[in-house]
């Protein structure tokens, strides 16, 4: 199985990219071929509304995206995981999922083959997991475009700081779980 993540925090250390790595760690542990992206680190300009991928093979911005384009074409999973800012995905990850569109053709039929796995990682400090469920639903209908079904997902709740998934391991263990299992809560 080929896994591709996406982390959508800013933070080398954050809870939600922790959560990521160590799904990716026990996928690779058992056999499996990771990729992983940082979106905060890398060039993704945010959709332009051209609609120049729906006149040629693909997205005429010439940035990163195109790197995430190849690897999502590849796998069979996708793990995005993304702290709730304000209620919603970090921009960051929010550049990268409104990009995705570049992979419909003009009649809104994916250029990746479907049946992708698609898992959602969310974090957050507020205890109300119905914060991270808006976010999970949200991501879960953009990938739907592409063909991908969901899968599994978690949402952490309670963390107030960088590193604080390391103190709870219920949820280290709900990553751990996460890709050879599915949904974990």
């Amino acid at each position: 199985m080929r896994v591709v993540g996406i982390a959508g925090s800013p933070r080398r250390e954050g809870n939600s990219t922790t959560l990521l790595e160590t799904a990716l760690e026990v996928a690779r542990e058992q056999g499996h071929t990771t990729k992983s992206f940082v979106a905060r680190r890398m060039k993704v300009q945010p959709c332009i509304a051209c609609e120049g991928c729906k006149r040629g093979p693909k997205c005429v911005v010439d940035d990163d995206m195109h790197d995430i384009y190849a690897a999502m074409a590849r796998a069979d999973t996708l793990v995005v995981a993304t702290p709730i800012y304000y209620y919603a995905a970090s921009g960051w990850l929010k550049a990268v999922v409104d990009r995705t569109y570049g992979l419909l053709d003009r009649e809104s039929r994916p250029r990746i083959a479907p049946g992708k796995k698609l898992y959602v990682i969310t974090a957050q400090e507020e205890s109300d997991r119905a914060d991270g469920a808006v976010v999970v639903r949200q991501l879960e209908r953009a990938f739907a475009w592409l063909g991908m079904e969901p899968a599994g997902s978690i949402i952490a709740t309670g963390l107030d700081e960088a590193g604080a998934v390391l103190e709870r391991p219920d949820l280290l263990q709900a990553a751990r779980e996460l890709i050879t299992n599915g949904p974990s809560g």
